[in-house]
C-alpha cells in the first residue's frame, strides 16, 4: 500500500504538470454489481478532461445488463451508453458540444494463467449520432499480473496492462487504438483502485491520457422482490470478514510449497514412527482435501445445504490411493494446483451466503462460514505438523542436543 500511495503521489505531481500540457486526464468509475452466479448488473461513469480536471472533453455514462455462460465467466451482456462531448473547433479555443446514444452488445471471457489474469472483451456499437448512425466494433485484450500475491486478493499491488482497438464497419475502417499500463491495488474484494496512463492512437494524431479508475463489485441481494440494503451492507461486511481467510489461505500455498520444496528424497520418506506420516503422505493428504473436502464440502453447503453430503474417510486414503509410492514433486505442483483453483474460486463469489447451514447426521450443524473458517484452521495444523517432523528429523539426524534453541 506505501508503495501504491508513493506512485500516486509521483503521478499526481505529473498531473498537475500536465495541466499546462497536451496530456488529458481520464476519472472513471466501474460498477459490476453481481445479482447471482449468473446475472450482473453494469454501470460506468468516465469524466474525460483536456486537461488534470476542469476542461471537460467528454462525459460518458454506461450500463447493461449481463448474464454469465459458464459459472461466474463467459459474460454476454446488453446495454446503453450516453455521451456528452465538448470537442474543440479547428484548433481554437471555441468548443462545439454534441451528444450521442449508443446501444452495445459485449461478450467477455476470463482466463487465469497463474500469475497472470487475461481478459478479452468483444464490443458492437450502434452510434446514434445527430444525423448520422455508425457500427463500430471493438476487441479489449487486459493482463494483470499479482506483485505481492499469487492472486488478486486483499492488500495486492499489481501490474495492469491493456490495447483495446477500434474498428469502423464504413471507410476508413481504422478507429483508434488506446494502449494503457497501469498500477493498481486491492483494498479490499470488492473494492480496488488503478492509476495509469493510456496512449489513444488515431489515424492521423495521438493523445496521452492519464487515468484514476475506481473498481466496485458490492453484489445487490434482493429480498421479497426489492432490494434489501440492510443485506446489501450486510453481504459487504461478510466478504471483508473473510477477506483475512482467503488471503491466508493464499499465502499458505507459498508457505507449504516452501516448507516442502527442496528436500532429500531421505527426509520426505522418513518417518518418526512407523504409524505417522511422512512429508510425501501429508502433501497428498493436502491435495486430496483441498479437492474433495474443503474446497467440495464448502461449495456443497453454499449451494445445495438441504442436499446430503457424500460421505468421505481421509484417513483410509493413505492405503487405498497408496500415498506412498507417489511422485513427490509432482504432488506438490499438483496440491499448489488446486489451491490457487480454490482461490480462484472463493474470489469469484457474487454473493455467498456463508450462514447457509447442512446438518450432517454425525457432526450436527455445518454452516459455509464454518467450512470456510474450518480450512484455514486444517492449513495451520499441518504447517505445525510438516515442522515438528522436520524438527525430529533434525535431531534424530545430528545426534546433538537441540536444547540450546529453545523448548519445542
Amino acid at each position: 500500500m506505501r508503495f501504491f500511495i508513493i506512485f500516486v503521489i509521483i503521478l499526481s505531481n505529473k498531473m498537475a504538470f500536465a495541466q499546462s500540457s497536451k496530456t488529458g486526464n481520464w476519472l472513471i468509475y466501474f460498477g459490476n454489481q453481481p445479482l447471482n452466479n449468473k446475472w450482473n448488473v453494469w454501470n460506468e461513469v468516465q469524466y474525460r478532461n483536456y486537461n488534470f480536471v476542469g476542461d471537460l472533453q467528454q462525459f460518458l455514462i454506461r450500463t447493461g445488463v449481463g448474464y454469465n455462460l459458464s459459472e461466474n465467466n463467459n459474460n454476454v451482456l446488453m446495454g446503453y451508453a450516453y455521451v456528452y462531448s465538448e470537442n474543440y473547433f479547428d484548433k481554437s479555443d471555441v468548443k462545439l458540444s454534441s451528444e450521442e446514444h449508443r446501444i452495445y452488445q459485449q461478450f467477455l471471457t476470463r482466463q487465469n494463467f497463474t500469475p497472470f489474469a487475461i481478459q478479452h472483451r468483444y464490443r458492437i456499437e450502434e452510434r446514434f449520432i445527430p444525423g448520422d448512425f455508425h457500427i463500430r466494433l471493438r476487441y479489449a485484450l487486459s493482463i494483470q499480473l499479482p506483485l505481492n500475491h499469487s492472486t488478486l486478493i486483499k492488500n495486492t499491488l499489481y501490474l495492469s496492462a491493456s490495447n483495446e482497438i477500434f474498428i469502423k464497419t464504413n471507410s476508413p475502417s481504422f478507429d483508434r487504438d488506446r494502449i494503457y499500463l497501469g498500477l493498481g491495488y486491492v483494498i479490499n474484494p470488492i473494492i480496488r483502485v488503478e492509476v495509469g496512463m493510456m496512449s489513444q492512437i488515431l489515424e492521423n494524431t495521438h493523445r496521452n491520457q492519464f487515468q484514476i479508475a475506481l473498481f466496485n463489485s458490492m453484489p445487490i441481494k434482493f429480498n421479497t422482490g426489492k432490494i434489501s440494503i440492510n443485506n446489501l451492507f450486510k453481504s459487504k461486511f461478510k466478504l471483508m470478514e473473510n477477506s483475512h481467510i482467503l488471503y491466508e489461505l493464499s499465502k499458505n500455498k507459498d508457505i507449504f510449497k516452501d516448507l516442502l520444496s527442496g528436500i532429500s528424497k531421505e527426509l520426505y520418506l522418513w518417518k518418526m514412527h512407523s504409524d505417522k506420516w511422512c512429508l510425501l503422505e501429508i502433501i497428498c493428504h493436502l491435495y486430496d482435501e483441498e479437492r474433495e473436502d474443503f474446497r467440495y464440502r464448502t461449495k456443497h453447503i453454499l449451494e445445495n445445504p438441504a442436499s446430503i453430503l457424500p460421505s468421505i474417510n481421509p484417513p483410509a486414503w493413505v492405503q487405498e490411493r497408496d500415498y506412498i509410492s507417489q511422485d513427490y514433486e509432482t504432488m506438490i505442483n499438483k496440491f499448489v494446483f488446486e489451491r490457487e483453483s480454490s482461490i480462484n474460486w472463493l474470489q469469484s463469489l457474487p454473493s455467498p451466503n456463508w450462514e447457509n447451514i447442512h446438518h450432517h447426521p454425525k457432526l450436527g450443524k455445518m454452516t459455509a462460514k464454518m467450512m470456510l473458517t474450518n480450512w484455514l484452521a486444517h492449513d495451520y495444523l499441518h504447517i505445525r505438523q510438516i515442522i515438528k517432523l522436520k524438527f525430529d528429523f533434525l535431531r534424530e539426524q545430528s545426534d546433538e542436543h537441540l536444547s540450546y534453541a529453545g523448548k519445542w
